[in-house]
């Protein structure tokens, strides 16, 4: 340490070992709680070519430094106060640079919410290697437009800007964040009415923007090691506009991308912050895509398994031996409506109102609950009971939606709803705003001789890319 700063001095001829937990490596195997060292959980890697020595102190003592490394990055800032950049300090898509203004730039913590790589085709001698879409919580609720016209780009934001998968990674992340909380923390939490443990989102507030990732090695990175919902660390980036005029974040040769923990500073920082701009009810941002719940049960703080036990990115849809579909793979609202009953249809629509409407009802969100019976000595449970109107081209449609759908809707289950009538109610909006097109499976059933039509399930959640 120098100046209350870690250094690294390497003399000529020198070697490093560095050690790292194996990716399958549990924390259980990691912390060792009974103080001996599990060397099946490590990974040693020197930097020497032909041989270096590494016995059971070195390991011992590299492991208490792990620790302390962690442990520092979770508690303190690492990033200088004096050259911390927001998104919510990047100026707008439509403002000019003026010669007489400075160049905004500085470092800023930052979730990956895509990675666009420029075709080779489209490469020239002034175009970046590729652009990442980042978010941080912070900014406007709006999502700035796609860098480049290609399929890569347009898929990118299929399942919304930022997608579900990022949403399942930040829950993951607070998963990770609060099991980090020691027995003191959890006991100041009990008392105080300013701290707070994490809740991953429905869906998010802020800005999202492109960064513009002008050097091989460092894209080379990006491909390799950042993935979708990942947090990194931006170094010394400039907010300005291309030759193009098009305004993005831009990462030189002189700029640094970094991977980050989960349970980082700035990162815990960063989530509790916009948790408060979600209990402060700021509006989502309407491109958001939506948190996915589990195909089994809810996401719990112990969930083992990829991403934290959430099923990415939607539940695939369930397609009965007889569905009905076009020569694209599609069936038309219309063609469901003519079909004979009994049938199961693929079909791409918008979702325009619920069944009964929420806006005006006295009773709000309970009109599309109902109240199952408790089973022997169970207290009853709230459960979603409700019709969609739906629409294409062709025709409209009102479609009845189960608990389980709705669940995935909302992004909550009906008693979380009816206790966060508020949050419930924005979800709804992002639900049936008029730029989002689903698709999903519909079938057709005949009951006292007459058709009605069910939702059986959902299985994507696009944007509609006209709008960009």
């Amino acid at each position: 340490m120098w100046n209350d700063e870690i250094q690294c001095l390497g003399r000529r001829h020198s070697s490093f070992v560095v050690i790292r937990p194996k990716a399958n490596a549990i924390p259980e195997e990691i912390e060792a709680a009974s103080g001996t060292i599990q060397e099946d959980a490590w990974s040693v890697i020197s930097t020497a070519t032909r041989s270096f020595t590494f016995d059971p102190e070195d390991l011992s003592r590299s492991t208490l430094l792990w620790r302390w490394g962690q442990t520092r990055l979770a508690q303190h800032p690492t990033i200088k106060i004096s050259t911390k950049f927001r998104l919510a300090d990047m100026k707008r898509q439509w403002e000019t640079d003026s010669a007489e203004e400075a160049i905004e730039h500085g470092d800023l913590t930052v979730m990956v919410a895509a990675k666009i790589q420029v075709p080779n085709e489209m490469r020239t001698g002034v175009t970046p290697r590729g652009y990442l879409r980042v978010w941080d919580g912070t900014g406007p609720p709006q999502s700035d437009p796609l860098p480049i016209d290609t399929g890569e780009a347009h898929d990118s934001v299929t399942n919304g800007d930022p997608p579900s998968e990022a949403l399942a990674s930040i829950a993951s992340a607070i998963r990770s964040i609060n099991g980090a909380i020691t027995m003191e923390d959890r006991a100041r939490l009990a008392q105080s009415s300013e701290m707070f443990e994490l809740e991953p989102p429905k869906a998010v507030c802020g800005r999202v923007v492109n960064v513009a990732v002008w050097e091989d090695p460092s894209w080379d990175l990006v491909d390799a090691s950042v993935r979708i919902g990942g947090f990194i660390r931006l170094r010394n980036v400039e907010d300005r506009t291309m030759a193009s005029g098009f305004r993005c974040l831009m990462a030189y040769n002189r700029s640094s991308l970094t991977p980050l923990p989960d349970t980082t500073f700035e990162i815990r920082t960063l989530l509790e912050e916009h948790q408060m701009r979600i209990r402060q009810k700021e509006p989502f941002n309407r491109r958001s895509g939506l948190l996915p719940l589990q195909s089994e049960g809810r996401p719990t703080d112990n969930s083992n398994g990829v991403n934290g036990g959430i099923t990415l990115p939607f539940r695939n849809p369930k397609f009965n031996k007889t569905s009905h579909v076009s020569r694209q793979g599609k069936s038309t609202l219309a063609h469901c409506i003519a079909e004979s009953a009994g049938q199961a249809f693929s079909v791409s629509f918008q979702i325009i109102k619920t069944e009964p409407s929420v806006a005006g009802s006295e009773i709000g969100l309970r009109s599309l609950c109902t109240q199952s019976k408790g089973v022997g000595n169970s207290a009853a449970a709230e459960s979603f009971q409700f019709a969609l109107h739906i629409a294409d081209d062709t025709a409209k449609l009102a479609v009845i939606v189960d608990n389980e759908i709705g669940e995935f809707l909302l992004g909550m289950t009906a008693s979380e709803a009816l206790n966060s009538s508020d949050l419930a109610t924005d979800m709804l909006d992002v639900v049936t705003r008029r730029d989002a097109s689903w698709s999903g499976t519909v079938r057709s059933v005949m009951f006292r001789g007459f058709k009605y039509f069910t939702l059986e399930s959902i299985s994507s959640f696009p944007i509609n890319h006209s709008s960009w």
